[in-house]
């Protein structure tokens, strides 16, 4: 039988705490469908019954700063995949509307175009701005979020310059049947299904969804006059109502001696209205999104016997991934004022990448990476001249985990990366060569204290659309130079593991850190109603994050999540007086407790039942360089209630979003949206 649980929450603090059981390391084997709650269910057993506990952290990485998040915070419903990043530590998102309007993220104060974002290890940064738009992301079909902050591990390819963001699919394991239904506010109707069939030696899933909403919720439009409330008025959303399909294909085969491969595939479509502004709405214009992507990977031993065995602790991984989006606006009336009443974006990006990996003894490891991107990107706005512009990327990168000590461990990786670049009258090759490399460290000083610092350097080149511009009013400038960054942190993580499950058991990770960024990339107006790139400006950005988690008492979870950012810019002859970068946060909290019974009501057949509140706090941002306008802070509560009945078969979960009804713009004139109701009923066989 698949299974599903899931933990909920309804109102318990509404100042102190934080949420959900702790995730445990060893935990992040990829589950099965229906069944990622399960593993996540098998952590909570062990942490409230007084065995281990320990940070959600990756294992793939032994010394980065890194935060898993999965379990409950993936299936909760009316939660978007950038609300889900907000609760990991130096992340911050910004959102231009409800959960299908365009979300970024950004990492310890990178900007988004400086933050990768990878979906089963494909990246989903486009290169027209650099960004990837976190509600494409099919978060009904993710089993894990990883969130490498500063610092990302060596199979990864791309580093990025504050951090890198891994979504990683559900995998099948078992036969099984599932179906879901979830019901929210402003005519949010999602229903999914699935199917996995597994034999000796072979798994395969196909899953698709169809979603759809009005996303009509009410906002105050203040008509531009943020001081003069007299001519406030409460207005619906308009022209944002979405309808979207998604369909996954995933099978894994084993092929015997070591070796298997793993296919991929996935469609997503959405059409959907371009609200704009609060203040000046757009009525008319639309939108649609279209993306395929695939990928295959394999991996095999290094070599093998006269008997066809496996022979030695020699790993060989190859993976080839494509992924083709279409964006096409229809402005009829000039709403969005666009350099045409129709523009259409095409982007083409194929990969393939290769690793050995190699074991010596018990505590050593090396590897060998390389990769090759081709990257292709076309603009076609009606009436004007098209942009057609490519990219070709090679990089080598080599990685060694030592074990020094039993208790001290060293992981590198070094390499350079080539982009050869053509576009429009011009073209270079291997135009940006570049080096970069991180060496980490760790120290278990005490069965308890972990010590792990860190220092990298890291490049971002100028993105297609940053060279050759999108539209007449957004030039390009193609002698562009890469982006530069040099990051070190240094943390401690310390865990309490409790003997009986009346003791507290929890953890508490601290990390502080800074950044020195070089040659940043931004815009000016070089004649009227014309803005080029520009490499101009240097900043610095140090921060503190804070990670606590606990259970107690066999029936009460806290998490906290604490980050403290002052992003400066440090431009030599700046004319500006405000130096605090703009779109961040300096403070942000996720505050959530939990009261849970497990098993609940045997005589019903009621598993578990979870009660639990989150608060959510964000300071004020400046939304300009000059420090002129503000974005307000804004706190929200949030209320869960799950509950898994008929040995964990079914769930069914409920929530209320932004309980005090407070209202949130983000980004500049973008209304969030308010109080929501949500609920959600899965079942698997």
């Amino acid at each position: 039988m698949q299974v599903v649980s899931l933990r909920f929450s309804l109102p318990l603090v509404l100042a102190l705490g934080l949420a959900g059981p702790v995730r445990a390391q060893e935990r992040l084997e990829q589950s099965e469908p229906g069944q990622e709650d399960d593993a996540n269910e098998e952590v909570i057993d062990v942490a409230v019954h007084g065995a281990r506990m320990r940070p959600p952290v990756s294992p793939r990485d032994p010394t980065a700063a890194s935060t898993v998040i999965s379990g409950h915070a993936l299936r909760s419903p009316g939660k978007s995949a950038a609300e889900v990043l907000a609760q990991a530590p130096g992340v911050q998102v910004a959102r231009t509307g409800s959960g299908a309007d365009l979300a970024t993220a950004s990492v310890r104060g990178a900007t988004s175009a400086q933050t990768p974002v990878l979906l089963a290890g494909i990246p989903l940064n486009d290169d027209v701005a650099g960004t990837a738009d976190l509600s494409v992301i099919p978060l009904w079909m993710i089993d894990r979020v990883e969130v490498y902050r500063g610092h990302a591990p060596g199979f990864v390819g791309q580093l990025g310059i504050g951090g890198v963001v891994l979504f990683e699919p559900r995998l099948p394991k078992r036969s099984g049947v599932g179906v879901g239904q979830t019901l929210g506010s402003f005519g949010e109707v999602s229903t999914w299904m699935a199917g996995s069939v597994k034999s000796e030696g072979s798994a395969t899933l196909v899953a698709l969804q169809h979603a759809r909403a009005r996303n009509d919720y009410p906002y105050t439009d203040d008509g531009g006059t943020r001081f003069d409330t007299g001519d406030d008025e409460r207005r619906s959303r308009d022209n944002a109502d979405f309808v979207a399909n998604d369909v996954w294909a995933i099978s894994r085969h084993d092929l015997g001696v070591g070796s298997d491969v793993t296919v991929l595939g996935n469609v997503f479509d959405r059409a959907q209205g371009a609200t704009g502004l609060a203040v000046i709405p757009a009525r008319h214009a639309r939108t649609s999104v279209r993306r395929v992507l695939g990928g295959l990977t394999a991996r095999t031993p290094c070599a093998r016997s006269d008997h066809g065995e496996a022979q030695g602790p020699c790993m060989l991984t190859l993976s080839s991934s494509a992924v083709v989006a279409r964006t096409l606006i229809d402005d009829p009336l000039g709403e969005l004022s666009l350099p045409s009443t129709r523009l259409s974006t095409h982007a083409v990006r194929f990969t393939q990448q290769g690793q050995v990996l190699h074991r010596i003894g018990d505590a050593h490891e090396i590897g060998i990476l390389g990769s090759q991107a081709v990257e292709r990107l076309s603009v076609d706005p009606d009436g004007l001249d098209d942009l057609h512009a490519a990219r070709y990327t090679s990089r080598l990168a080599a990685t060694t985990t030592l074990g020094l000590l039993p208790t001290v461990s060293l992981h590198a990786i070094a390499g350079a990366e080539c982009h050869t670049t053509e576009g429009p009258g011009t073209s270079s090759t291997c135009g940006v060569l570049e080096p970069y490399g991180r060496v980490g460290a760790s120290w278990l000083a005490v069965p308890w204290l972990s010590v792990l610092g860190n220092v990298g350097r890291y490049v971002r080149p100028p993105t297609l659309g940053e060279l050759y511009g999108t539209s007449p009013t957004v030039r390009g400038t193609p002698t562009l130079t890469s982006e530069e960054g040099t990051s070190v942190d240094a943390g401690v993580r310390v865990t309490r593991q409790g003997d009986t499950p009346d003791d507290l058991a929890g953890y508490v990770e601290v990390f502080a850190f800074s950044r020195w960024v070089t040659e940043l990339v931004a815009f000016q107006r070089t004649s009227f109603g014309v803005v080029r790139p520009f490499n101009v400006g240097a900043a610095r950005v140090a921060g503190l994050e804070v990670a606590s988690g606990a259970v107690w008492l066999d029936h009460l979870a806290n998490e906290l999540v604490v980050t403290l950012l002052d992003p400066r810019d440090t431009t030599e002859d700046r004319t500006l007086a405000n130096d605090i970068l703009p779109f961040q946060s300096r403070m942000v909290l996720s505050n959530r407790i939990e009261l849970f019974s497990e098993p609940a009501l045997p005589s019903v057949r009621l598993d578990r039942l979870a009660l639990g509140v989150r608060v959510q706090h964000r300071s004020s941002r400046f939304a300009d360089p000059a420090g002129l306008i503000v974005i307000e802070p804004h706190t929200t509560i949030d209320l869960e209630l799950g509950s898994h009945f008929l040995e964990r078969s079914v769930a069914a979960r409920l929530a209320l979003r932004n309980l005090l009804d407070r209202p949130q713009f983000d980004t500049v004139g973008y209304p969030l949206p308010g109080r929501s109701y949500h609920a959600n009923v899965e079942a698997w066989f």
